[in-house]
């Protein structure tokens, strides 16, 4: 018997799923739950670079796993057709395809025998995510590629007399003048045999973006390393050959996005107007490139950045905003005045308006893990399938997904997942499992779990911890920007070293565990709490000031406030170095002016928890993609709990970054985590670590599993 590639399950996945899901459920066939087996077996579904075609087709990129393809839908429905092997793009008249073919990206005509037009490298151009673009004529294309930069070895030595030696100094400024990032912009004309322009840039280049006479707009982003300069992000235009600035605001704005109205008249960006700092909460403007003039289209909503769609009239702007864990879409005049177009229930993305501005199409995902292709008639809001792409509940019994909201003392309403077991029984007490998401200010509340996040990248991780017999919370916390403008401006006056909002973002957390553990198939004597990256710091936090939580697990945080991640920037390969001068003056202000503050944070507070740890870090921090967090801050937990002779384990993962790489790391972690919780929140559980309940449906102890052992 043949083997069928991984890839090829995949496309027949992708091909059969829309006849799957119209016929009817067999009543005598039942699904099998999730396992960490079966997840982990799970591959990643990534839909990017959709596009219309023309007014009845959409196109995008869909890789499973590590394959991936340029495909052609119809509206009417029906099977999806290939255009190209690997990432792909067509241009605006739809004549030409770029598309990465192993190590080249290459353009051909898109009729007849396809004819190849150019060739460059494959490094010219990171990926097509915001880093690739056609101008409207179809003449010309912009790459962007990437270079993070790698720090030079500190055992690199000098010699003189046999004396062998380190200039930590010389080391350090060759570290700042290579930044953190490099760029290097490629231009390709097409029609023209003159080689590639390339154009070498310092930092990132956020967007690119051709106007209306093929002027080319970016943001040349150098982050912290600014040489003392205040912190600015700048949208440029390439004009003639020359740079000119077209707009600026302070802070560091990764999701400016900037859009060229159809009839060239306006600039388009989604920045944080109100604070300047970071992406805390983003708002919609335009400006006038004529007069400069900058007009504020949105203040309430928190707008998706790089989303915003100009209509055919240049009067109207379609947008995604923010709705706790969800995504909506909505459309704004250049007077402010908005409409809302969605209240579904998924997460969407990639909203792209048809040629004749009667449709958006977009992907949506739910909590139960379906990927949908969807259009939206914007005249009527009638909102269409075109293609399901994955559909989990076809595959495994999934319990019910759903969105809440729970408040704060003070009066937020923060939004949250809840996940319940598949065969779901509200007379029982279930164990209470809570995930911590990461990433801190202008985050989101996501829908993937943390230790699946790089193999798998789905909220499946949650259905099978339901699956294993816990309710499972994921709650979003205020840092996280959706909650007005108002919470970030608190949080950047408090000058307290807290600039991450790490505090209370704990009390939120807490608060919302407290909210859920008081119904009555929660077992609040039962929980335990997990946070990855800037979650980890969060609970970190959290089991110094509380003892609600039997288990603790703790992944890759980020530092313990501001004392730790000072030490790091001062320390280590950034010895001497002086880029992170603007990032702390910044956020905490002058070291001579607020030594206190420098003290701040909560390195030392372990010997406040009771808490038993588990402690899971990253090893790896050379790698270039998801690199292992400094683990000072969690070492410096281990050792103080250890000290305390409170329960804790320490696992460094010696070949995995910030994430679990592989799927076999991911699995060995779940089931370090599974383990954990068993032992120290006393659950016994089956062969297959499905939690027991006894007769009156409460957690059976792992003793109670002991005796009825010796009994038999």
């Amino acid at each position: 018997m043949n083997k069928i590639s991984s890839f090829a399950r995949g496309a027949c996945l992708l091909l059969a799923l829309p006849i799957l899901s119209a016929m009817p459920a067999v009543a005598s066939v039942k699904l099998p739950t999730l396992t960490p087996e079966r997840l982990v077996a799970e591959k990643s579904l990534d839909v990017s670079g959709l596009q219309w075609t023309d007014a009845s087709h959409i196109a995008a990129n869909v890789k499973v796993g590590d394959e991936a393809t340029q495909r052609s839908w119809t509206l009417s429905g029906g099977s999806s057709r290939v255009l190209a092997v690997g990432e792909g793009r067509n241009s605006p008249d739809g004549t030409r395809n770029v598309s990465r073919e192993q190590e080249e990206w290459v353009v051909r005509e898109t009729q007849g025998a396809r004819r190849v037009l150019a060739r460059v490298p494959a490094e010219y151009g990171n990926s097509m995510l915001g880093r690739m673009a056609w101008s409207r004529d179809s003449r010309r294309i912009v790459l962007i590629q990437e270079t993070r930069a790698k720090p030079a070895p500190l055992d690199t030595v000098s010699a003189d007399d046999g004396v062998r030696y380190v200039d930590v100094g010389a080391q350090a400024d060759a570290r700042d003048a290579a930044g953190a990032f490099s760029s290097v912009m490629t231009i390709i004309d097409v029609d023209s045999p003159e080689p590639p322009r390339r154009l070498p840039f310092a930092g990132r280049l956020e967007a690119v973006e051709w106007g209306a006479q093929n002027d080319l707009y970016y943001v040349a982003q150098p982050l912290w390393n600014t040489d003392g300069a205040p912190l600015e992000t700048v949208v440029r235009v390439l004009k003639d050959g020359k740079s000119q600035d077209v707009f600026r605001v302070g802070g560091i704005m990764n999701g400016i996005g900037p859009s060229i109205s159809p009839d060239g008249r306006w600039l388009s960006v989604v920045c944080d107007i109100d604070s300047q700092r970071w992406d805390d909460f983003t708002s919609l403007l335009v400006v006038e490139l004529a007069t400069g003039q900058v007009r504020r289209l949105t203040r309430t909503q928190y707008v998706g950045g790089q989303s915003v769609r100009w209509g055919p009239d240049s009067r109207r702007l379609y947008y995604l905003t923010r709705d706790g864990g969800r995504t909506q879409i909505n459309s704004v005049d250049l007077d402010g005045n908005s409409l809302a177009l969605t209240e579904s229930p998924t997460y969407k993305r990639e909203l792209q308006l048809s040629p004749d501005g009667r449709r958006l199409a977009y992907v949506a995902r739910d909590g139960l893990g379906r990927v949908e292709l969807r259009t939206l008639a914007v005249a009527t809001k009638q909102d269409t399938r075109v293609a399901l792409l994955d559909d989990p509940t076809v595959r495994y019994q999934l319990g019910r997904f759903e969105r809440v909201k729970f408040p704060t003392p003070d009066g937020v309403q923060i939004a949250a997942w809840v996940i319940y077991p598949p065969d779901f029984d509200a007379s029982k007490k279930y164990p209470l499992y809570v995930d911590v998401h990461g990433g801190g200010p202008g985050s989101f509340l996501y829908l993937f779990g943390p230790i699946s996040a790089v193999t798998t990248g789905s909220p499946l991780e949650w259905h099978t911890w339901a699956a294993k017999g816990y309710v499972v919370f994921v709650p979003d916390y205020r840092s996280s920007g959706e909650y007005g403008p108002g919470v970030a401006a608190a949080r950047h006056r408090q000058r307290n070293g807290d600039f991450g909002g790490i505090e209370a973002d704990m009390r939120d957390v807490d608060a919302g565990v407290e909210w859920l553990s008081k119904h009555p198939y929660i077992d609040a004597s039962r929980i335990g709490v997990l946070g990855s990256s800037a979650g980890g710091a969060r609970v970190n936090l959290l089991l110094t000031r509380s003892t609600r939580y039997r288990a603790g697990i703790i992944h890759d945080q980020i530092g313990a406030g501001v004392l730790p991640d000072f030490i790091g920037s001062l320390t280590g390969s950034r010895t001497g170095t002086t880029a992170s001068r603007m990032f702390w003056e910044t956020h905490v202000g002058k070291l001579a002016d607020r030594p206190e503050t420098y003290l701040g944070g909560f390195l030392f507070d372990g010997y406040k928890s009771k808490t038993p740890t588990l402690i899971l870090v990253g090893g790896d921090r050379s790698r270039s993609l998801w690199p292992g967090l400094d683990p000072l801050s969690a070492e410096a937990l281990f050792s103080i709990l250890r000290l305390n002779r409170v329960p804790s384990r320490m696992l460094r993962y010696s070949d995995d970054g910030h994430g679990f790489m592989t799927p076999a790391s991911a699995r060995h972690a779940f089931g370090q985590i599974e383990a954990w919780l068993a032992e120290q929140m006393d659950i016994a559980t089956d062969a297959s670590g499905v939690v027991l309940f006894d007769a009156k449906g409460r957690v059976q102890p792992r003793a109670g599993l002991e005796v009825a052992a010796d009994r038999s």
